[in-house]
Parts: C-alpha cells; structure tokens; sequence
C-alpha cells in the first residue's frame, strides 16, 4: 500500500482527484462491489490504472494448476474483467486505461512460467484493446515495467510514475481540466 500511497501522492500533486483501491481479486462479489462504487461516484471514471501483479516463484514441475490459475485471475482475467465492466463509463468520458505490465511477459524465465505466461496474455489484451477503443475515442497507455525481475522492487520505480504523470497531464491538458 505505500507504493499505491506514494503513486496516489504525485498524481495528486498535478491538481488532478484520484484514488486507488486495494482489492482482492479472486473474489468476484468484491470486484462487483468496486464496480458499483464507481459508477455511483459524483465525479465520472476517466481514468483505469491497473497495476495489480501476482507471482508464484518455482519451477513449472512443482506449481500447482492452483498457482498457475491464481497468478492469470490477478494478472490477466481480473483486469480484462475491471476493463469490461468499467468500459461504458470510460466511453461516456472518453477515458484513459494504463495496464502496468513486466518485462517477464515478453522474455519469459525458469521459475516464474506461470507469471510470464500471464504477463504475456495481458500484453495481448492490451495491444487488441486498443484497436478497438482508440477509435471509439478511449485512450490506452500501456506500460511495461522493463528490467523489474523478482524479487520485484519495494519502491515505485521513478520512470514509472513519471510516465504515468506525463500521461495525465496529456489528459488534462486535452480537456483543459483546471481545479
């Protein structure tokens, strides 16, 4: 939570409203509830920053179909789930989303397969998203986080929230959004 914190942070230091969430994700009735809150907030979604990662470090042999299945909920299938139920508000807005992805999901190696392996179907998913939304007016800023192998970092990496900061500040220049 103190990477979502300081994330939340510099984002709000450019006049911009945000929040984040900490959810877990293989509980459906929670994403529902998230969802819900959402589409009843008197300040519209306009912007999705999906940066939620699992990983299970071990070899293929020894993980379990349970391992595997978990990291592609949290990775790959949450997200295409958020994305989905959150997409008309996104298209009423003309909205922005930002999938926080890994480097693994383009190299893949021992010991972390079933990360890799979801990594890589989110990479997918984003790429056909966003042939299908840029022209409906929905932007997608999809950025890897290349180089971060596990351990994973304890702090946001700078690069990160730089480019994520440039991306709003895009999105309230275009709308001339002023506080």
């Amino acid at each position: 939570e103190a990477r979502l914190e300081a994330l939340m942070q510099t984002i709000l230091e450019q006049n911009v409203t945000c929040s984040y969430v900490v959810l877990d994700l293989c509980n459906e009735a929670r994403i529902q509830d998230l969802v819900t809150t959402i589409n009843i907030m008197e300040q519209p979604l306009d912007l999705l920053i999906q940066g939620a990662g699992s990983i299970k470090v071990d070899s293929f042999e020894d993980m379990s179909y349970a391992d595997i299945e978990s990291q592609f909920r949290v990775n790959m299938l949450a997200p295409m789930q958020l994305t989905k139920m959150l997409l008309p508000s996104l298209k009423v807005q003309r909205g922005q989303i930002v999938f926080l992805n890994s480097s693994a999901g383009l190299r893949a190696r021992a010991h972390i397969v079933g990360y890799a392996a979801s990594k890589a179907a989110l990479g997918a998913f984003a790429e056909g998203l966003r042939a299908e939304l840029n022209p409906l007016g929905v932007s997608h800023f999809g950025f890897l986080v290349v180089g971060q192998s596990p351990p994973l970092e304890k702090e946001p990496s700078v690069n990160l929230l730089t480019a994520i900061v440039d991306a709003i500040r895009k999105r309230t220049r275009k709308r001339h959004v002023t506080d």
